[in-house]
């Protein structure tokens, strides 16, 4: 779109990260972009004193080429828009979050809006209109630690010009006060008994009694001293209850005052998040209490003063929690997996009710032992793992799965890769304490679903229901006020878990089950936040080149970009795999390329899920098969020109079979020879034509196959047909029905009852 290509060309200044500036906005900061060079450097000769006071005397001049890439680059320095400035206009473009990575760790969407109600969105991926917001929200993440607090609140959390903090209070009565869960900055990340609430202003105690946040989420604490009592103002009259706001002068003393060590406070809890700073109260002598912000950490002296002991520029990485819908990284979509339980799995030959009596066995209500949730994960330890990864740095796992690929890589070590590569996997951190732990392996999507229910009973369930806080009591998850509607959750997610269990136990395994489960563990489990979760090798092909280096680095295995191209010809479709040692056996597969079997597995999978359609063209089904042939000949082609030397062989320049043989001994043609092209060489009527003909019709015929594919039979009855009708037909104006296509299978590959061209080629080829 033209207002994307306009972003495209313009430029930025980098002052260690681009040039910002407040917005008016509440998202923040925003990137300052200008369309043309020349207004860029005005900019900087009008505004040397400003960038003189930063530190930057000669900031850089950069062009942004790609506007979805200096989104991601803005978005990692804490902005959340960009300004796009000319000499006659401003554009705005806000950054967004598409709904279906709502848990995206940055935004995946860049939007401009019109005045009439129209967003421009542009993804990685593709350009579009769309009514404003239809599919897109704006990007608002409380927990990221943006340039606003870091640059303008180095002094004071909370903004304010005064050197001592008004500080309000709501009480119940003379002696209660009341305690918070739910903090919006904080989420669900609170002390074991809540947070009490404090505000800057009247105004905003006053907002957050008639809120529903107020309503849903306060609990009362009585019995506690209330010296702290200058300003009483009187709401009985205005509410259902005797509250009270009560002005604070000094926010220590009355903290120490409460002496409750597993409650937390928190400063404006309906605040923005630059205004907004939350603690615990502990007895640390040295720095007690101590308040967070997203720019830092601060020590609260007497008097409402704040002092910052730590400062933070940057997200760290583990300040979200408690994400709902999916996984943290981007996936590209697919829609069958390479899993061998894609199509079937050890219960596929169970009836619906003996699966419901196999869930009530596995799915049972009662806290697991370690060993039971252990015995499910798949031991993939390699003990010299890391000694072999020193002695080896270039091995990468596309070599490792490479039939060709037999350099001094020990097979041990490849056999730990493959098995990684080739089992399910679940990649996960704490949301409480921030920590990651190992990624868990598990031979069947089964055995990890009913790991999750088993994780589900023994600890995240207790936990929902009778809260836990750290060994340094600083940070816990709640116990659940409402415990009838925990128990609903974990109902919930038996059943859930049961269902899926149950529908991939008869109909297979697909990427978009992963998905299910990274949705309903991140939205209700409190102590496990899911990064990624399926198939390993699923997953890898779906990511981008960078969040595909950052995943083999989790799972510790090594990657090349350039590599990545190997990946294509191996990745075999089970169920067509299945059906081809059917018709052609062991043996045969086992003789066929990467190529071939690729799309021999491919085209029989398609035929057989398609089924008989007369309204559907079998071109592109017709034509995987004929690859395969076609292939597999040209193989033996190439074997020619590799053991003969037949440049100097005589050859008929006027057939473009005999010229392109030559130029691709000779390294002239980048291309194979056709099908088409191959028979007619194999022609035994023109055997004696030239030189070169005699020659390749002797290496041939030395060839356990070589009778079969110089006969005449061959030539008449099956390339030419092939070329003709299987393949040509397909590939032009002409649509290719199902009986056509059926027919082309059973030449070339054959049926359960006779053999097809290949079997005949390789059954008894060596």
């Amino acid at each position: 779109m033209e207002i994307f290509n306009c972003l495209d060309k313009s430029f930025y200044l980098n002052l260690d990260g681009p040039y910002y500036a407040i917005s008016n906005n509440k998202h923040g900061c925003i990137a300052l972009a200008f369309e043309d060079r020349k207004y860029g450097e005005d900019f900087i000769k009008e505004n040397i004193n400003d960038f003189l006071s930063r530190g930057v005397p000669e900031p850089e001049l950069k062009p942004i080429i790609n506007s979805f890439e200096f989104m991601l680059l803005c978005a990692r320095h804490g902005l959340a828009g960009i300004e796009l400035l000319s000499e006659n206009d401003q554009k705005s473009f806000n950054f967004c979050v598409r709904l279906e990575e709502f848990s995206s760790l940055l935004p995946t969407a860049l939007s401009f809006n019109e005045e009439n109600n129209m967003s421009y969105v542009k993804t990685r991926f593709q350009e579009y209109k769309e009514q404003t917001y239809s599919t897109i929200k704006d990007w608002q993440r409380y927990d990221i630690l943006d340039i606003v607090s870091s640059s303008f609140a180095e002094k004071n959390p909370l903004r304010v010009s005064d050197e001592e903090l008004l500080l309000f209070e709501i009480r119940y009565g003379s002696n209660m006060f009341l305690s918070l869960f739910h903090v919006p900055c904080r989420h669900n990340f609170n002390s074991l008994h809540g947070s009490i609430p404090f505000f800057t202003t009247i105004k905003d105690a006053i907002a957050f009694l008639n809120s529903n946040e107020f309503n849903r989420s306060i609990m009362y604490f009585s019995e506690v001293k209330t010296e702290f009592n200058d300003l009483a103002i009187d709401l009985s009259s205005y509410y259902n209850g005797n509250y009270q706001i009560v002005k604070i002068d000094d926010l220590k003393e009355r903290l120490k005052e409460i002496d409750i060590p597993l409650i937390g406070f928190v400063i404006n809890p309906n605040g923005t998040r630059d205004s907004m700073v939350y603690g615990n109260i502990d007895f640390d002598e040295d720095t007690f209490p101590v308040a967070y912000g997203i720019s830092g950490t601060w020590e609260l002296l007497n008097k409402n003063k704040f002092k910052k002991i730590e400062d933070r520029t940057s997200w760290n990485g583990s300040d979200s929690f408690y994400w709902n819908q999916i996984n943290s990284f981007k996936l590209i979509q697919l829609s069958r997996s390479f899993s061998y339980e894609s199509s079937t799995t050890l219960n596929s030959r169970l009836t619906d009710l003996e699966i419901d009596n196999l869930i009530e066995l596995k799915f049972l209500e009662k806290e697991f032992e370690y060993e039971e949730m252990e015995s499910l994960i798949l031991p993939v330890s390699f003990e010299d793992e890391e000694d072999y990864d020193d002695e080896h740095d270039e091995i990468e796992v596309i070599k490792l799965l490479d039939e060709d690929y037999n350099s001094n890589v020990d097979k041990k070590l490849a056999g730990f890769y493959e098995e990684k590569i080739n089992s399910y996997c679940i990649i996960y951190w704490d949301p409480v304490t921030g920590e990651r732990d190992n990624p868990n392996y598990f031979k069947s999507i089964l055995d990890l679903i009913l790991w999750l229910w088993m994780y589900e009973c023994s600890r995240d369930f207790p936990i929902r229901m009778n809260g836990a806080h750290q060994s340094n009591g600083l940070f816990g998850v709640a116990a659940a006020i409402d415990k009838d509607y925990e128990i609903t959750i974990h109902t919930k997610i038996r059943k859930q878990l049961s269902n899926i269990y149950k529908k991939i136990s008869l109909n297979g395994y697909k990427p978009e089950d992963s998905l299910n489960l990274c949705g309903l563990i991140n939205c209700y489990y409190k102590t496990i936040h899911i990064d990624l979760i399926g198939y390993v090798k699923d997953f890898l092909i779906q990511l981008d080149g960078a969040e595909k280096n950052e995943v083999f680095q989790l799972l510790n295995l090594k990657y090349k970009e350039e590599l990545n191209t190997k990946f294509d010809y191996e990745n075999l479709d089970t169920k067509g795999l299945k059906m081809a040692k059917e018709i052609l056996g062991e043996n045969v597969i086992n003789k066929l390329s990467d190529r071939s079997k690729y799309f021999i597995c491919s085209a029989l999978s398609q035929l057989d899920e398609i089924g008989y359609s007369p309204q559907f063209d079998y071109a592109g089904i017709s034509i995987g098969f004929v690859k395969a042939l076609e292939y597999e000949l040209g193989l033996i082609f190439e074997k020619f020109i590799t053991n003969y030397d037949i440049t100097n062989f005589d050859f008929d320049k006027n057939d473009s079979g005999e010229r392109k043989l030559i130029g691709k001994a000779k390294n002239e043609v980048d291309h194979g020879l056709s099908l088409g092209e191959m028979g007619k060489l194999l022609n035994p009527t023109y055997i004696e034509k030239s030189e070169l003909r005699l020659n390749l019709i002797d290496f041939i015929n030395g060839l356990t196959c070589g009778r079969f594919l110089t006969s005449k039979s061959f030539y008449k009855d099956g390339v030419n047909k092939i070329t003709k009708i299987y393949r040509n037909g397909g590939a032009h104006d002409s649509a290719i029905k199902w009986k056509t296509a059926i027919e082309c299978k059973e030449y070339i590959v054959g049926n359960n009852n006779s053999d097809g061209i290949l079997k005949n080629m390789f059954s008894n080829n060596n």
